[in-house]
């Protein structure tokens, strides 16, 4: 269930106690009420920013001044069986996994969550009450196809990399139908919960050989190794084939491409926040688009050949590493999901 609404923030000055910068969503089931959320639309001095009556104690601080300041904003509530998850034009400010509700003893008196917290995942809700939104408006979001979950719990046969490489960075939304489909957090595949990059279950299955649309991220581009993207490639039964890393500075593919990224992708790239951008590689050509709301798509392209061409073209499966936690992949129809990938990234964030 997605729950958007679009508003204006105040942003005049920094203050620690604004009405008119909060509002509340209330959660029904049957008409009765499961849950209640508060949320500002800027970031306060001390921390009061957001806050799941069920499962805080206290209010919690965003991890960012949202929305990068922008008047105008759209966030997102966005619920699943881990937990929720609030963001601002995209970026993750807030989440929380139903099984960790806040816990704490003051002056003698225990606090506990965790049961209330349990139990908001558990419901149903069937209808959203909006309280403190004046001059906002609510948008209904649209699904592509159904989501399908593979229930794969199988080992990758050969092991990853052993050096876990750099992240990946992006810009604004992709127009046309792909705004509109399930999308995801780039999951660092590098922990324990998944075998670090070992378990077939935190994969996503794509034939990246025969897909059109490739794999479509939205994350912050940067130079340096520590703001490179990093996509993990396998074949269908997991054993590594190879990896993607690229950033401002370069492009690379573990044996077959090495370069200095293009000016004209740097240029692409939005000038402040998260770019989006996808990889390709429909018959053997590689191609990096960077969509950029004032000049279209910028693409980086190369054509796979001999010993390159026969690796790749036996990539069946991809999951994120070495990745942050703000940047997101879209979900369409040509991908299955591990039954580990989820909107939240379980302890790793």
């Amino acid at each position: 269930a997605v729950v958007s609404t679009q508003s204006t923030g105040v942003y005049n000055e920094t203050v620690r106690t604004d009405k008119s910068t909060t509002m509340m969503a209330v959660l029904l089931e049957k008409e009765v009420e499961v849950g209640r959320m508060f949320w500002n639309t800027i970031k306060y001095t001390r921390g009061y920013d957001v806050f799941t009556q069920q499962c805080d104690v206290f209010y919690t601080a965003y991890n960012s001044f949202p929305c990068g300041r922008r008047k105008e904003q759209v966030w997102s509530w966005r619920f699943d069986r881990y937990g929720l998850e609030l963001t601002c034009d995209g970026e993750v400010q807030y989440w929380q996994k139903w099984s960790e509700g806040d816990v704490l003893n003051q002056a003698g008196v225990a606090l506990n969550r965790r049961e209330s917290c349990k139990r908001l995942g558990r419901s149903h809700p069937d209808e959203v009450v909006l309280k403190f939104m004046q001059g906002a408006y609510v948008r209904a979001v649209p699904r592509v196809g159904e989501l399908v979950i593979e229930p794969s719990t199988g080992l990758i046969t050969t092991p990853h990399m052993t050096t876990p490489s750099p992240t990946l960075s992006t810009t604004s939304p992709i127009p046309g139908l792909m705004e509109f489909g399930w999308d995801f957090p780039t999951c660092d595949c590098w922990t324990a919960e998944c075998g670090y990059c070992t378990f077939l279950n935190c994969t996503v299955k794509l034939d990246l050989f025969n897909s059109d649309t490739g794999i479509i991220v939205r994350s912050e581009l940067g130079w340096g190794q520590k703001s490179m993207n990093s996509i993990a490639l396998f074949t269908e039964d997991g054993e590594s084939v190879g990896n993607l890393q690229w950033g401002l500075a370069g492009i690379y593919m573990a044996g077959c491409i090495g370069c200095r990224t293009p000016s004209k992708i740097r240029r692409a790239r939005a000038p402040i926040g998260p770019t989006s951008w996808s990889f390709s590689m429909k018959e053997g050509v590689v191609r990096i688009k960077v969509f950029s709301m004032g000049t279209g798509e910028v693409q980086f392209t190369q054509r796979l050949k001999g010993e390159c061409l026969e690796r790749y073209s036996r990539v069946r499966r991809f999951a994120f590493y070495s990745s942050r936690c703000g940047g997101r992949f879209t979900l369409h129809d040509d991908m299955v999901l591990g039954e580990m990938v989820s909107h939240f990234c379980l302890a790793n964030c």
